[in-house]
């Protein structure tokens, strides 16, 4: 469970955002302590039920049933790992987390502010220590960013997801590693791997166009 937590927290925080100027964040609005408060996550889709297949049988879910379990989950897992961010004047944050067994740590990393958007690049080698050796190349990740009372909204939006996803199933490593956190998928015979990235391929796409609004992400509280 401790990496699948930390799969989502590093696809959340992600190395090297989209371009930017070299600016300084003396006056960046993000300077200071944020406390994680609760998920966000804004989801519109055009029928009223996701029909999806990665093994034999088809998944069915109601679309508000599929709101209400994943903010449940959402709500309680990465509550439970993710704490909160620190952004210093000079560029740098400190991203806090709570592991299995109460064990506490901080990821470092840079930030720049560009207009709406937050970019960050975190410390690779605390990434390799979590994930206990090499890490594939993550693909970039820009947040749209909201404040206003103190609360700071991150997100990506549907854009962004479809772009995630492309790069995700086209990096054969990448791929490799989220695929693997499918129950059962190392089952699959390797001859039969091709037709079966190329179905979730299709499917993924169809259920992109079928969206309507997606706004995926986090609300932090100024201390």
């Amino acid at each position: 469970m401790k990496k699948h937590i930390i799969y989502i927290i590093i696809a959340l925080f992600s190395t090297v955002f989209i371009a930017c100027d070299d600016k300084k964040n003396d006056d960046s609005p993000l300077t200071g302590s944020w406390t994680y408060e609760e998920p966000h996550f804004q989801f519109e889709y055009a029928e009223d039920s996701i029909v999806f297949q990665i093994m034999q049988e088809p998944y069915k879910k109601k679309v508000e049933d599929l709101k209400t379990e994943f903010l449940a989950m959402a709500t309680e897992k990465m509550g439970a790992y993710f704490k909160g961010v620190d952004f210093k004047n000079d560029g740098t944050l400190k991203i806090n987390m709570s592991l299995q067994g109460g064990t506490t740590m901080a990821m470092g990393g840079t930030y720049k502010t560009d207009g709406k958007y937050v970019q960050i690049n975190l410390d690779t080698e605390i990434l390799q220590q979590i994930m206990g050796g090499n890490i594939p190349q993550i693909p970039a990740i820009s947040f749209t960013y909201t404040l206003q009372n103190n609360k700071l909204l991150l997100y990506f939006d549907k854009v962004y997801v479809n772009s995630l996803v492309r790069t995700i199933m086209g990096n054969e490593e990448l791929r490799s590693k989220i695929l693997s956190l499918i129950p059962g998928f190392d089952r699959i015979p390797e001859q039969a791997l091709p037709a079966v990235i190329q179905s979730l391929n299709e499917q993924i796409t169809g259920i992109l166009n079928k969206t309507e609004t997606l706004e995926l992400g986090f609300i932090l509280q100024r201390q």
